[in-house]
Order: structure tokens, then sequence, then C-alpha cells
């Protein structure tokens, strides 16, 4: 879904908003890369309605990695639109570490009555 994306040490990026396709969505990012002595990524996953103006509100668990590799969570209750967003950092003075990532597409799933 977003690919090759590189973000130095402090740098906040936000996503579109994505329209729901489903009750829930699972999620996955892709560390491909990174420079420095310990840099992370992470994720928040937002939401809101579509009449709703503003940023939303953030569903509760942020996705944290910091190794090179793939990483995924799930996240409930998800309005009509959601969107990421995304901090690269890093506790070294260097402002020039950075994170090397790729954010696969989401995976839609429904509630299940029993």
């Amino acid at each position: 879904m977003f690919q090759a994306q590189c973000l130095f040490k402090d740098n906040i990026v936000w996503s579109p908003w994505i329209p729901r396709k489903a009750d829930n969505v699972q999620i996955f990012v892709d560390l491909g890369d990174k420079r420095g002595t310990a840099p992370s990524l992470k994720v928040q996953v937002w939401t809101k309605s579509k009449d709703t103006a503003g940023a939303g509100d953030q569903i509760t668990g942020d996705l944290d990695i910091s190794s090179v590799g793939q990483l995924g969570r799930e996240y409930t209750s998800c309005n009509e639109l959601i969107r990421y967003k995304f901090t690269a950092s890093s506790p070294s003075g260097n402002d020039y570490d950075y994170v090397l990532f790729r954010m696969l597409s989401p995976i839609w799933f429904d509630d299940v009555a029993v």
C-alpha cells in the first residue's frame, strides 16, 4: 500500500484517509532498513465517521517496530474511515538516523456472531 517510505529521526507523517471495508482491520508494516543506534517506527491507527471534522480518534494500541522484518496488529471497532500516523524516532543525537519501511495492504474482517 505504501512502498519504500523513508522517515528520518523525529519525522511524523499521516497517511490519507482510507474507507473502511469491514468492522475490523489487521495491519502489517515491513521495516526494510534502518540507520542509527536504535531507530524505531511507531504506527498508530486513527478512525472517524465521514461527516466528522478533524483528526478523528486514535484506536488504542500502537504498533512499534525496531527490528528489520514484519510486524502486525489487529484493530477493532473501526468507524467509516481510518488512517495511519507514522512516527520515526531514535535515541541517538544523529539527525540522519532513518527507517525505511513499507505498509502492506490492510486485511479487513467483520465481527462474527456466535
